[in-house]
């Protein structure tokens, strides 16, 4: 009767955890101690919070925190995440890499991902931005050939005074830049006719506004 009551008591202060993944073979860690590889199933374990570690070459690490309650059992099952190598490069080199929105690094390197889809783009100064969306399952290498940006043309518009022409017609151009802020630049013409002498223009053209 006593030894009845013990063994009635021990199962009071235990559980059961039965964990698998997949893919299978993970080797399983409860509180940093090595307990075997999944499948596994763990009877008459002690009651309480234990952190649970799966770990596998070529897999991220799994981690989860597990309650192993009396008289219960719990199932843990995971699908563990393989580990890709993405090599980018770019030319030319040394261009901002963004994986779905941070900054990663510049070109060229090598960042370890797991399996999933991702954003990828980059930007350099003067060069027009680049993106991607991949769905990584293996290890790969991604490259973008960066397309400069074309600078752009401008034409200012500069003030100049005509000469006499055939002695007949006096043009004035002034440049809008410095009448009309950056307009249209303005036109005068005088005629010999409308001359008091030959030296002047009737109408001067208008000031710069200040």
């Amino acid at each position: 009767a006593q030894e009845l009551a013990l063994n009635t008591s021990a199962k009071l202060k235990s559980g059961s955890l039965d964990i698998y993944s997949q893919p299978a073979g993970a080797f399983v860690y409860l509180n940093d101690g090595l307990k075997g590889r999944t499948p596994l199933s763990l009877q008459s374990f002690a009651i309480g919070r234990y952190k649970l570690d799966l770990k596998m070459p070529g897999y991220l690490d799994w981690s989860e925190n597990v309650i192993i309650e009396p008289l219960k059992q719990k199932q843990i099952e995971t699908n563990l995440k393989k580990i890709c190598l993405l090599k980018i490069a770019s030319r030319p080199s040394a261009a901002k890499v963004y994986i779905n929105d941070k900054l990663a690094g510049e070109t060229p390197f090598i960042i370890r991902l797991s399996e999933g889809n991702y954003r990828i783009s980059m930007e350099k100064d003067n060069f027009i931005s680049w993106e991607k969306s991949i769905y990584l399952d293996a290890s790969s290498r991604l490259f973008a050939e960066l397309e400069k940006v074309e600078p752009l043309q401008s034409n200012m518009m500069s003030g100049q005074i005509g000469k006499k022409s055939g002695g007949k017609n006096w043009l004035w151009i002034v440049g809008g830049a410095a009448l009309v802020g950056g307009g249209v630049a303005a036109i005068i013409f005088a005629n010999n006719a409308d001359k008091t002498n030959s030296g002047d223009v009737i109408g001067n053209p208008p000031e710069p506004p200040k």
